[in-house]
């Protein structure tokens, strides 16, 4: 696993079963190549930071269960978002949740700087170079990925001419005991 960085603590959920919250971040780069489709694959970086136009930014999270029966019961991906500087062309911008060839995850597949009426989005970005931040709290069709044996991901590609800053993904384990 990449992210070398990650945080974790534990907490008690409502129905009194006791829980870890794991933060994964993007710090160091790491792309699984299965889940992205050849154009996802053309012209792409994976630093933080980085201002190059024209280069999407792909990341792959993974985590491992410290247990058989873990399962991630809640998950939030947090980025931190800006604009290229420069003559970006960024209102076309995307951002997706991607798996398994490209495809698209649920309904994460979103304009960057476009006004959304999705409920999903905790702030909307903007096109004149402020840091942003973008939040999802992730359904079921995330969390399904980040619980199959074998995959425990989540992958997102960024497009083309927004930096991101920082990513991190924030895990809910539960311990099933069976």
């Amino acid at each position: 696993m990449a992210e070398l960085e990650n945080q974790v603590e534990t907490i008690q959920l409502a129905d009194g079963s006791i829980a870890r919250i794991e933060v994964i971040n993007a710090i160091t780069p790491n792309v699984v190549t299965a889940d992205f489709n050849t154009n996802q694959l053309t012209d792409y970086q994976t630093n933080l930071n980085s201002g190059k136009a024209n280069k999407k930014y792909l990341h792959t999270f993974q985590w491992s269960p410290k247990h058989h029966h873990e399962e991630v019961v809640e998950a939030e991906l947090s980025l931190l978002l800006q604009k290229n500087l420069g003559k970006a062309e960024v209102m076309n911008d995307t951002i997706r949740i991607v798996q398994q060839g490209g495809f698209t995850v649920g309904l994460y597949d979103q304009e960057v700087y476009i006004n959304s009426n999705d409920a999903k989005m905790e702030s909307k970005l903007s096109a004149d170079g402020k840091v942003s931040t973008k939040i999802w709290n992730l359904d079921e069709s995330v969390l399904q990925n980040l619980n199959k044996e074998g995959c425990n991901r989540l992958s997102i590609v960024v497009q083309d001419d927004t930096m991101v800053k920082s990513a991190e993904l924030k895990l809910v384990i539960k311990h099933n005991h069976h």
